[in-house]
């Protein structure tokens, strides 16, 4: 410093610790001294060449990659379920710092995880962040390899998870793994330049706005793939078919006490050789049939000749057929092991899941025929509310029989009576759908209400503003109910209830979350860890 500037004066206070009565020329003097002395000690930052700068942003992104690595590693031992784990443990304790910082008081800040973790590659050599965009490529490097990891382990935890709720949140996370990989370096950028300007959670809204565009025409898909009716008797038949080859039969004494069971009530209820003759002839084969094991084939072949009788143009024979069918069915619905010669534990246990596939395909099968009857009324009956109405009469006819409801579970009665009902917003637009054209409402009412309120002129905007109002919400209706009936026709088919549709639109806009934002590192910081 250049004392010669200073007055005697200002030497002397200086000299003797009296810097308060320093004159303020004097204090500006050592102030413009002093920082023009640390311009010039510091030291230039030498520009690097291209080859240079590779290696650095390859170092950089190892060092973003480095702590995802070492908590899969950790992991491995545990299998896919401990590699995920690892994986994600660092970057979600990071959110969650970063989320409860945002509320709590300056006092009571929680330490970032990242920053242990960042001094740790900062003493083993690994080069040090000095601008945001090299800040992005350390955060690109730990997402890149993140999703990756984390998208190479989930297909296995779909498949060996113990819970539903694991399958189902591992198959969410799996969905579109390209668009994941491709949104990740976008979202990790716009996190890391908006958090350094404006904070945490800018930074991640940012973060899922720039993931947004890659989940854009993404549609949601089933999870589980829904059977049809046909398929399910299909399926049944041949396992069925296996058991039936495996040696798998009916015992005789069980067989011949159902044979004689079912004739002798269909006689008492009126099967005659005369008046029902196809009937009549498919109860003299079911009799002729006893006396010896009964193969699944040959059942499914008795089932058969009943069909025909149930397809008479007769009706009385057309009834007894039908009940016939639906003796048989009961028959192999409800039979237990005990009533099966076993010679194959492979074969008994096909011969269940036929069961179950039966089950499923005929419960199918009554809302199918369910539905041809209601869409069939809703064409042919214009005066009523159309296809929703005849939809819910039909269900409310099937959740009042009760013969036809043994068929379902206690569950499934009640989501038969559920769709019957009906939802809240459903029967609100279905009661507002009453205004639709088809309806006298809008005729008889709105017309008359126009003229006398608003004048002549006005009656025919005021029936025809109520018919259009009407026919929009009888279209939502009919909407909503032809989900739920949807709904209830999947339930039925699957044997239990469907899992959420999926697009794979979630993991794709939040993915950039799960990478954290890289805190900017001061000279000091890096001085003070590497001991200088």
């Amino acid at each position: 410093m250049d004392l010669s500037k200073l007055s005697t004066k200002d030497l002397e206070y200086i000299k003797s610790g009296q810097i308060d009565k320093v004159s303020t020329a004097g204090l500006e003097e050592i102030t413009k001294q002093q920082q023009s002395t640390i311009t010039t000690t510091q030291p230039q930052q030498q520009s690097r060449t291209a080859g240079e700068e590779f290696v650095r942003g390859t170092g950089l992104a190892f060092r973003g990659a480095a702590p995802v690595a070492v908590g899969a590693a950790a992991g491995l031992p545990f299998g896919p379920p401990g590699v995920l784990a690892g994986s994600l443990v660092l970057p979600l304790a990071e959110m969650a710092t970063q989320g409860a910082n945002v509320v709590l008081p300056q006092n009571y800040q929680i330490p970032s995880p990242y920053s242990a973790v960042e001094g740790l590659l900062t003493q083993l050599g690994l080069p040090v962040p000095e601008t945001t965009s090299e800040r992005v490529i350390q955060g690109a490097g730990g997402g890149l390899f993140g999703t990756a990891s984390q998208l190479a382990t989930l297909p296995s935890i779909v498949r060996t998870a113990t819970t539903e709720f694991g399958r189902g949140l591992a198959g969410q996370m799996v969905q579109q793994p390209g668009r994941q990989l491709a949104a990740t370096v976008p979202s990790v950028a716009a996190s890391q330049v908006v958090g350094e300007n404006y904070g945490p959670v800018p930074a991640m809204l940012a973060s899922v706005a720039a993931g947004a565009p890659f989940s854009v025409g993404l549609r949601p898909r089933e999870v589980d793939y829904i059977p049809t009716t046909q398929e399910l008797k299909t399926t049944a038949g041949k396992l069925y078919e296996f058991a039936d080859k495996s040696g798998v039969a009916f015992k005789k004494t069980d067989f011949d006490n159902f044979a004689i069971k079912t004739a002798s009530e269909l006689r008492r209820e009126g099967v005659d050789p005369t008046l029902t003759p196809k009937a009549d002839a498919a109860l003299k084969r079911l009799e002729s049939a006893s006396g010896q094991p009964i193969s699944m084939s040959e059942l499914d072949r008795l089932r058969r000749i009943a069909l025909i009788s149930a397809m008479s143009n007769d009706p009385a024979d057309r009834r007894f057929g039908g009940m016939l069918i639906e003796k048989i069915d009961g028959f192999i619905e409800n039979a237990t092991p005990s009533q099966f010669r076993v010679q194959d534990k492979k074969a008994i246990e096909a011969l269940k899941d036929a069961r179950q596939l039966w089950k499923q395909g005929k419960k199918s099968q009554i809302l199918e025929n369910l539905f041809d009857v209601a869409e069939l009324r809703a064409e042919t009956n214009f005066t009523q509310s159309g296809m929703e109405q005849a939809l819910r009469s039909r269900l409310t006819n099937l959740a009042t029989n009760e013969k036809l409801m043994r068929a379902f579970s206690k569950t499934e009665q009640e989501a038969i009576r559920q769709a019957a009902k009906g939802g809240n917003l459903q029967n609100f637009f279905r009661y507002v759908g009453k205004l639709a054209p088809t309806s006298v409402i809008p005729a008889a009412g709105g017309f008359v209400v126009g003229q006398q309120v608003f004048g002549p002129e006005a009656g025919a905007f005021t029936m025809a503003a109520p018919a259009m109002v009407g026919a929009a919400s009888r279209k939502i209706a009919t909407e909503q109910g032809l989900n739920r009936y949807a709904e209830l026709e999947k339930t039925l088919r699957l044997g239990r209830q469907p899992r959420t549709a999926i697009s794979g639109k979630a993991p794709v806009i939040t993915r950039g979350l799960i990478a954290p934002q890289q805190e900017p590192v001061t000279q000091e910081e890096i001085n003070l860890i590497m001991g200088r």
